[in-house]
């Protein structure tokens, strides 16, 4: 493990914690920016994945790609392009991945032919994917896991109002079904933190104290051991 890729051990209490708990929790961790190569809370992110996918837990997860090969003239335009592109690919993944969750015995209707067929790949069809989220929601199993990282490389001007009603419908716990969601971010996001609370945000600032040749204090690898807790109740 080198001192770049060192996570805080705060940090990775933190997240067992929120793996521990028996009940719905949304929880943020705030980075830092990481060396490009060595994208620490992505990779804690990704071994989050593996310990649910290893318990047998469905885990919807989407890890956001950072824009490149932007001009100097055309920054902006790129920029916006790459994120509203980035946000339809988001809510796409995630639909795709409830309808591999639905239940062996799940039948279609036409209110989801009829939202499947608006689903063209444009920003306009955003509003209805939102939509069709909402009804996968209900046929969710008791317990699923949610890990969205680098979250605000789908977030510009145009796409804002469909990731707030997303992290709506992840905060409308259906009855009898747990759902434990995990942002993970490089920096601040204050459009984000406009949306959650206080207690389900954690900041990893002491990440930005790893330099080359410097051993972080209590510093815990990325891929912890950790385990996630059914309600037995």
């Amino acid at each position: 493990m080198t001192t770049r890729s060192a996570l805080p051990h705060e940090v990775v209490i933190e997240m067992q914690k929120w793996m521990a708990d028996i009940n719905s929790k949304l929880l943020w961790v705030e980075g830092t920016s990481s060396h490009p190569s060595e994208p620490i809370l992505s990779i804690a992110a990704l071994n989050v994945c593996s310990i649910a996918g290893n318990t047998g837990i469905p885990c919807i997860s989407y890890f956001c790609p950072p824009s490149h090969g932007r001009t100097r003239t055309s920054q902006k335009d790129v920029k916006e392009t790459h994120t509203e592109a980035t946000c339809i690919s988001l809510l796409y993944s995630i639909i795709l991945q409830l309808c591999e969750n639905l239940p062996d015995d799940f039948i279609s209707t036409e209110a989801f032919d009829y939202y499947f067929k608006r689903l063209d790949g444009t920003l306009k069809s955003l509003e209805v994917a939102i939509d069709l989220v909402k009804h996968l929601f209900i046929y969710l199993p008791p317990l699923t896991v949610w890990v969205l990282d680098r979250f605000p490389f789908a977030n510009t001007k145009s796409t804002t109002p469909f990731i707030r009603k997303l992290i709506d419908v992840l905060r409308g716990e259906p009855e009898g079904r747990i759902i434990k969601v995990l942002f993970t971010t490089e920096g601040n996001t204050p459009w984000l933190s406009g949306n959650l609370q206080a207690h389900e945000h954690f900041s990893a600032s002491r990440m930005a104290l790893n330099r080359p040749e410097r051993f972080l204090p209590g510093a815990v690898s990325p891929q912890f051991c950790g385990e996630f807790q059914k309600d037995e109740r």
